[in-house]
Protein backbone atom coordinates (compact mmCIF):
# COMPACT_ATOMS: atom_id res chain seq x y z
CA UNK A 1 0.00 0.00 0.00
CA UNK A 2 1.25 3.34 -0.97
CA UNK A 3 1.49 5.87 2.09
CA UNK A 4 -0.16 9.27 2.30
CA UNK A 5 2.86 11.28 2.05
CA UNK A 6 4.55 9.48 -1.14
CA UNK A 7 1.43 7.85 -2.96
CA UNK A 8 -1.22 10.85 -2.70
CA UNK A 9 -0.33 12.28 -5.47
CA UNK A 10 0.01 16.06 -6.84
CA UNK A 11 -2.26 17.54 -9.78
CA UNK A 12 -0.57 16.19 -12.91
CA UNK A 13 0.60 19.23 -15.04
CA UNK A 14 -0.82 17.53 -18.11
CA UNK A 15 -3.94 18.71 -19.43
CA UNK A 16 -6.21 15.94 -20.10
CA UNK A 17 -4.90 14.25 -16.39
CA UNK A 18 -7.20 13.96 -12.82
CA UNK A 19 -6.06 13.52 -9.87
CA UNK A 20 -7.53 10.81 -9.85
CA UNK A 21 -5.63 9.28 -12.51
CA UNK A 22 -2.47 10.09 -11.32
CA UNK A 23 -2.87 8.15 -8.01
CA UNK A 24 -4.35 5.25 -10.02
CA UNK A 25 -1.43 5.35 -12.43
CA UNK A 26 0.75 4.21 -9.68
CA UNK A 27 -1.66 1.72 -8.03
CA UNK A 28 -1.31 0.04 -11.85
CA UNK A 29 2.69 -0.09 -11.92
CA UNK A 30 2.54 -0.90 -8.23
CA UNK A 31 0.32 -4.41 -9.19
CA UNK A 32 2.02 -4.59 -12.70
CA UNK A 33 5.49 -5.30 -10.75
CA UNK A 34 3.87 -8.05 -8.92
CA UNK A 35 2.64 -9.53 -11.85
CA UNK A 36 5.45 -9.63 -13.75
CA UNK A 37 6.97 -11.10 -11.37
CA UNK A 38 4.74 -14.54 -11.63
CA UNK A 39 4.68 -13.87 -15.07
CA UNK A 40 8.37 -14.74 -15.20
CA UNK A 41 8.01 -17.37 -13.37
CA UNK A 42 5.67 -18.42 -15.93
CA UNK A 43 8.18 -17.82 -18.61
CA UNK A 44 10.95 -19.82 -17.23
CA UNK A 45 8.55 -22.54 -16.08
CA UNK A 46 6.86 -22.81 -19.57
CA UNK A 47 10.30 -23.39 -21.22
CA UNK A 48 10.83 -26.55 -18.93
CA UNK A 49 7.40 -27.60 -19.44
CA UNK A 50 8.81 -30.90 -21.64
CA UNK A 51 11.37 -31.92 -19.42
CA UNK A 52 10.95 -35.24 -17.09
CA UNK A 53 10.00 -32.84 -13.88
CA UNK A 54 6.47 -32.04 -15.82
CA UNK A 55 4.32 -32.55 -12.80
CA UNK A 56 6.00 -30.39 -10.55
CA UNK A 57 6.73 -27.79 -13.18
CA UNK A 58 2.30 -27.92 -13.88
CA UNK A 59 1.94 -28.04 -10.27
CA UNK A 60 4.17 -24.56 -10.24
CA UNK A 61 2.23 -23.16 -13.61
CA UNK A 62 -0.91 -23.44 -11.21
CA UNK A 63 0.63 -21.76 -8.45
CA UNK A 64 1.83 -18.53 -10.51
CA UNK A 65 -1.54 -18.42 -12.01
CA UNK A 66 -3.60 -18.57 -9.32
CA UNK A 67 -1.36 -15.43 -7.87
CA UNK A 68 -2.05 -13.53 -10.95
CA UNK A 69 -5.90 -14.21 -11.04
CA UNK A 70 -6.57 -14.81 -7.20
CA UNK A 71 -7.15 -17.90 -5.00
CA UNK A 72 -10.88 -18.66 -6.06
CA UNK A 73 -9.37 -19.47 -9.17
CA UNK A 74 -8.33 -23.00 -7.63
CA UNK A 75 -11.77 -24.45 -8.37
CA UNK A 76 -12.41 -25.96 -11.93
CA UNK A 77 -14.22 -25.12 -13.84
CA UNK A 78 -13.10 -21.32 -14.11
CA UNK A 79 -15.02 -18.25 -15.07
CA UNK A 80 -14.52 -14.32 -15.09
CA UNK A 81 -17.13 -14.69 -12.45
CA UNK A 82 -15.95 -16.89 -9.84
CA UNK A 83 -12.73 -15.04 -8.81
CA UNK A 84 -11.27 -13.28 -5.80
CA UNK A 85 -8.45 -10.52 -6.41
CA UNK A 86 -4.94 -11.79 -7.70
CA UNK A 87 -2.29 -9.12 -8.59
CA UNK A 88 -3.63 -9.65 -12.40
CA UNK A 89 -6.93 -9.06 -10.99
CA UNK A 90 -6.51 -5.99 -9.26
CA UNK A 91 -4.41 -4.64 -12.25
CA UNK A 92 -6.59 -5.23 -14.59
CA UNK A 93 -9.27 -3.23 -12.33
CA UNK A 94 -6.84 -0.64 -11.69
CA UNK A 95 -6.91 0.06 -15.69
CA UNK A 96 -10.63 -0.67 -15.79
CA UNK A 97 -10.92 2.43 -13.58
CA UNK A 98 -8.03 4.27 -15.28
CA UNK A 99 -9.91 4.10 -18.69
CA UNK A 100 -13.38 5.53 -17.15
CA UNK A 101 -11.30 8.71 -15.93
CA UNK A 102 -9.37 8.25 -19.72
CA UNK A 103 -11.97 7.14 -21.62
CA UNK A 104 -10.60 8.91 -24.72
CA UNK A 105 -6.84 8.20 -24.18
CA UNK A 106 -5.60 6.03 -27.20
CA UNK A 107 -2.65 4.77 -24.15
CA UNK A 108 -4.99 4.15 -21.92
CA UNK A 109 -7.05 2.27 -24.08
CA UNK A 110 -4.30 -0.37 -25.08
CA UNK A 111 -3.17 -0.69 -21.42
CA UNK A 112 -6.53 -2.14 -20.79
CA UNK A 113 -6.64 -4.09 -23.80
CA UNK A 114 -3.56 -5.71 -23.24
CA UNK A 115 -4.34 -6.69 -19.63
CA UNK A 116 -7.71 -8.02 -20.95
CA UNK A 117 -5.73 -10.42 -23.18
CA UNK A 118 -3.49 -11.63 -20.24
CA UNK A 119 -6.24 -11.75 -18.52
CA UNK A 120 -8.01 -13.47 -20.65
CA UNK A 121 -5.11 -15.81 -21.50
CA UNK A 122 -4.30 -16.71 -17.79
CA UNK A 123 -8.26 -18.14 -16.91
CA UNK A 124 -7.61 -19.98 -20.40
CA UNK A 125 -3.87 -21.46 -19.52
CA UNK A 126 -5.63 -22.69 -15.71
CA UNK A 127 -8.39 -24.23 -17.55
CA UNK A 128 -6.43 -25.96 -19.68
CA UNK A 129 -3.95 -27.30 -16.70
CA UNK A 130 -7.11 -28.14 -14.17
CA UNK A 131 -8.24 -30.23 -17.02
CA UNK A 132 -5.69 -32.68 -18.05
CA UNK A 133 -2.65 -34.18 -15.98
CA UNK A 134 -0.54 -35.64 -18.92
CA UNK A 135 0.49 -33.23 -21.57
CA UNK A 136 3.22 -34.78 -22.47
CA UNK A 137 1.06 -37.88 -24.01
CA UNK A 138 -1.21 -35.03 -26.05
CA UNK A 139 0.74 -33.00 -28.14
CA UNK A 140 -2.49 -30.77 -29.71
CA UNK A 141 -3.54 -29.86 -25.94
CA UNK A 142 -0.02 -29.25 -24.94
CA UNK A 143 0.88 -26.78 -27.71
CA UNK A 144 -2.44 -25.55 -27.29
CA UNK A 145 -1.25 -24.51 -23.06
CA UNK A 146 2.19 -23.43 -24.94
CA UNK A 147 0.69 -20.78 -27.02
CA UNK A 148 -1.69 -19.66 -24.28
CA UNK A 149 1.45 -19.16 -21.80
CA UNK A 150 2.96 -17.66 -24.70
CA UNK A 151 0.64 -14.93 -24.89
CA UNK A 152 0.35 -14.18 -21.40
CA UNK A 153 4.19 -12.95 -21.51
CA UNK A 154 3.29 -11.11 -25.16
CA UNK A 155 0.73 -9.35 -23.80
CA UNK A 156 2.23 -8.11 -20.70
CA UNK A 157 4.79 -7.20 -22.71
CA UNK A 158 2.49 -5.21 -24.63
CA UNK A 159 1.42 -3.60 -21.61
CA UNK A 160 4.88 -2.39 -20.57
CA UNK A 161 5.30 -0.72 -23.77
CA UNK A 162 1.51 0.99 -23.47
CA UNK A 163 2.78 2.08 -20.21
CA UNK A 164 5.92 3.64 -20.47
CA UNK A 165 4.15 6.39 -22.97
CA UNK A 166 1.72 6.32 -20.68
CA UNK A 167 3.99 7.67 -18.05
CA UNK A 168 5.57 10.06 -20.29
CA UNK A 169 2.33 11.91 -19.91
CA UNK A 170 3.16 12.46 -15.63
CA UNK A 171 6.61 13.52 -16.46
CA UNK A 172 6.07 16.96 -14.09
CA UNK A 173 4.38 14.24 -11.70
CA UNK A 174 6.93 14.44 -8.54
CA UNK A 175 5.44 11.55 -6.89
CA UNK A 176 5.09 9.20 -9.77
CA UNK A 177 9.00 9.80 -10.33
CA UNK A 178 9.33 9.15 -6.17
CA UNK A 179 7.63 5.85 -6.67
CA UNK A 180 9.81 4.87 -9.77
CA UNK A 181 12.86 5.91 -7.99
CA UNK A 182 11.94 4.03 -4.63
CA UNK A 183 11.20 0.55 -6.53
CA UNK A 184 14.00 1.20 -9.17
CA UNK A 185 16.06 -1.62 -8.11
CA UNK A 186 12.87 -3.94 -8.20
CA UNK A 187 11.78 -2.62 -11.98
CA UNK A 188 15.90 -2.82 -13.03
CA UNK A 189 15.27 -6.86 -12.26
CA UNK A 190 11.97 -7.63 -13.65
CA UNK A 191 12.35 -4.99 -17.06
CA UNK A 192 16.16 -5.06 -17.82
CA UNK A 193 18.92 -3.40 -16.83
CA UNK A 194 19.30 0.07 -15.86
CA UNK A 195 15.53 -0.16 -17.61
CA UNK A 196 14.54 3.35 -14.90
CA UNK A 197 17.91 4.81 -15.95
CA UNK A 198 16.25 5.04 -19.91
CA UNK A 199 12.94 5.63 -18.43
CA UNK A 200 13.69 8.71 -16.58
CA UNK A 201 16.12 10.14 -19.75
CA UNK A 202 12.94 9.80 -21.64
CA UNK A 203 10.42 11.65 -18.81
CA UNK A 204 12.64 13.81 -17.10
CA UNK A 205 14.55 16.00 -19.60
CA UNK A 206 16.34 18.39 -16.34
CA UNK A 207 18.52 14.97 -16.29
CA UNK A 208 19.08 12.87 -12.64
CA UNK A 209 20.46 16.04 -11.28
CA UNK A 210 18.11 18.03 -12.14
CA UNK A 211 15.24 15.68 -11.23
CA UNK A 212 16.77 15.18 -7.64
CA UNK A 213 16.90 18.68 -7.17
CA UNK A 214 12.82 19.14 -8.41
CA UNK A 215 12.23 16.55 -6.11
CA UNK A 216 13.91 17.84 -2.96
CA UNK A 217 12.49 20.91 -3.60
CA UNK A 218 8.78 19.64 -3.87
CA UNK A 219 9.24 17.71 -0.67
CA UNK A 220 10.53 20.41 1.09
CA UNK A 221 7.86 22.90 0.39
CA UNK A 222 5.67 20.08 1.26
CA UNK A 223 7.07 20.14 4.74
CA UNK A 224 7.96 16.71 4.58
CA UNK A 225 12.32 17.10 5.02
CA UNK A 226 12.48 13.73 6.64
CA UNK A 227 11.88 11.96 3.29
CA UNK A 228 15.14 14.18 1.85
CA UNK A 229 17.65 11.59 2.83
CA UNK A 230 15.35 8.67 1.21
CA UNK A 231 15.67 10.64 -1.95
CA UNK A 232 19.37 11.21 -1.84
CA UNK A 233 20.13 7.17 -1.34
CA UNK A 234 18.14 6.75 -3.74
CA UNK A 235 19.79 8.99 -6.15
CA UNK A 236 22.55 7.51 -5.58
CA UNK A 237 21.79 3.83 -6.11
CA UNK A 238 20.68 4.90 -9.04
CA UNK A 239 23.63 6.66 -10.35
CA UNK A 240 25.84 3.04 -8.75
CA UNK A 241 23.73 0.67 -10.68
Amino acid sequence: MLSQTTGVLTRPFHPHHSHNSGLLFQYILSEFLASQTEVKTIQQLSNRLNDHKENIIIAQLKAALIKLLGSKYNATPISPWNYDDGVLSRLRNYCISFLHNEPNNIKSIAMHDAIEDTWFACIQSLNLLNATSDYLSQPTKFKSLKLRLNKIIKCMQQFLKHAVRMTKSFYQDEYLIFFILRHHRQMNILLGERFVHKLLAKICPKGLQGTHDALSHHYTTLGFDHLLPLIQEKFLELRGS
